[in-house]
């Protein structure tokens, strides 16, 4: 078995658990600046939001399907077609809005993708 120290320096740099530690020490591991933070406070609430979405379309319509199947839409209980179709189309409208909204926020932030 090889220990730590027979292993060449240029390998523990090179490890990823070694290395990093090795940064954070000496104090060369990236610095958010205060615009990198706001980048990452927005992504965070983007995600939370749409997570909630998810979370309401997908757990609590089907919780209250029973009630919901007393309505009728196009000639299905209300409860039936919100899940079996409206949940589809509710994801795809979360997958498109967090497109647009972080390929916004990566042009406002500076850090999107050269096309």
């Amino acid at each position: 078995m090889l220990s730590l120290r027979s292993r060449p320096a240029a390998r523990i740099a090179a490890s990823p658990v070694i290395g990093r530690a090795r940064l954070f020490r000496r104090g060369l591991a990236m610095k958010l600046t205060e615009r990198h933070r706001a980048y990452w406070r927005r992504n965070q609430w983007l995600t939370l939001a749409l997570l909630t979405a998810w979370f309401l379309v997908t757990f609590v319509s089907g919780f209250f399907a029973d009630d919901l199947n007393t309505i009728s839409f196009l000639g299905f209980p209300l409860g039936f077609y919100i899940l079996a179709q409206g949940s589809l189309i509710a994801y795809l409208v979360i997958i498109g809005v967090y497109v647009l909204v972080m390929n916004r926020l990566d042009r406002k932030y500076g850090v999107a993708e050269r096309r």
